[in-house]
């Protein structure tokens, strides 16, 4: 099989060596082979080449619109990556070509414990490989379905490491454009990894030598689109920012703030600025959305350059975030986030123990070894999931506790 260009972006052309722009073949096989082999003696010889043959594939991990990505191992040092292979044939029929190159240029760029990484890309007659990052607990999105809703602390951590990656993707001059839950990965210390750059945006330098903070084209997923794409098709920094407010709430409500019965009506709540936080919502999140969901790009939290990030990270919802040390500091466990109720506002009903989520669940034999131990019933905000770490078989289940959980939950209003 022929093996195509390797990248080495960390860092960036120290070696001095040209990378080499991921090529869609059009040719035959011959010619394709040909073509890679061009392609690799234009490295210079210090670079270390990688190719199918190199990795052995294994299961997958996940599919998009135009790619599948499974686990793969180096079989040199046995480290795990995950590999996303995409169909040349698709790729070009599907007018997908500016995409991969897209995605390709821009992990290039990137070098941040907050971002996936992209060690090397190659190609056989019929794909094209990234070997990336693996990301071994998976979308933030599953976590959040299988919770409900995230608590306070969860959610401060998660939306700090976004904004975390968020600021350095711009000082890299690149708009991300669809920041979502299903974007955004969870690595095997619970930490995030965003991913999928397919429609990022790479500014580029006006006539005054400065980047040029707008993106004319209409790219992103539905429910977290900025109101500016949708009036004036064009994205900037700051719909990055828009995407964080839509997170935020649904971090702390289960579900997105703008929700209509199809993506037009979809639309039409995000232009009219029409949603609504649940009764509960914690006052120091919601001024937080509040500040994020404005219409005016220019107006919202964080747009600016650095100094709008820095009253981003200055607001009071962040009280106690150490943002120097905030890739070392371990994720909090995940917790659901449980409106107060005056009746039962008991933090003993916060109990982590694998006992008591055990009798929760009616799973009394088994052990929680996941980042969450199954609690209660699918999609009810009131489970006691959490990342239980350690065999606490030796607690006792206290019945007072048991009953007063049940009580909240018949008397807590539901979202």
């Amino acid at each position: 099989m022929a093996s195509g260009n390797t990248i080495n972006p960390y860092p960036l052309s120290t070696n001095g060596h040209k990378e080499v722009p991921i090529q869609i073949p059009r040719t035959n096989n011959r010619e394709n082979t040909q073509q890679a082999s061009r392609n690799q003696h234009s490295h210079t010889s210090s670079v270390k080449k990688k190719g199918v043959k190199d990795f052995e594939f294994g299961k997958t991990l996940g599919e998009g619109s135009y790619s599948t990505v499974v686990a793969a191992r180096d079989r040199s040092n046995n480290r795990e990556y995950a590999a996303k292979i995409l169909d040349k044939k698709h790729i070009i029929k599907e007018k997908k070509v500016k995409y991969v190159n897209i995605e390709k240029n821009t992990l290039n760029k990137m070098n941040h414990p907050g971002i996936v990484r992209l060690y090397y890309t190659f190609q056989d007659p019929d794909s094209l490989y990234f070997i990336l990052d693996q990301a071994k607990n998976g979308e933030l999105l599953t976590f959040i379905k299988k919770l409900g809703s995230f608590d306070i602390n969860c959610t401060q951590f998660y939306a700090a490491q976004i904004i975390s990656a968020i600021e350095y993707m711009h000082s890299q001059g690149v708009i991300h454009r669809d920041l979502k839950p299903e974007n955004i990965l969870l690595d095997d210390k619970m930490h995030i990894k965003v991913t999928d750059f397919g429609t990022a945006k790479i500014l580029e330098q006006n006539a005054d030598g400065e980047k040029d903070d707008r993106a004319n084209s209409f790219v992103g997923t539905a429910e977290y689109v900025s109101p500016e794409l949708l009036k004036e098709k064009a994205a900037c920094k700051s719909s990055d920012f828009w995407a964080l407010g839509c997170i935020i709430y649904q971090l702390i409500a289960g579900r997105p703030p703008f929700k209509g019965t199809n993506e037009y009506m979809t639309f039409q709540r995000i232009v009219h600025l029409d949603y609504s936080f649940p009764e509960g919502f914690p006052p120091v999140a919601r001024d937080l959305v509040q500040k994020l969901l404005v219409l005016n790009p220019l107006e919202r939290l964080g747009s600016g350059g650095q100094v709008g990030i820095d009253q981003l990270k200055a607001h009071p919802f962040f009280n106690g975030i150490d943002w120097d040390a905030l890739w070392q500091h371990p994720a909090p466990r995940l917790l659901p986030y449980l409106p107060p109720n005056p009746q039962h506002n008991d933090p003993e009903l916060r109990t982590t123990t694998n006992t008591y989520l055990r009798k929760l669940s009616g799973r009394s034999g088994e052990t929680c070894s996941s980042p969450i131990a199954t609690g209660l019933k699918q999609n009810d905000p009131f489970r006691l999931e959490s990342w239980a770490g350690g065999d606490d078989a030796s607690d006792k289940v206290d019945p007072e506790k048991f009953k007063k959980l049940e009580e909240q939950k018949r008397t807590s209003s539901q979202w």
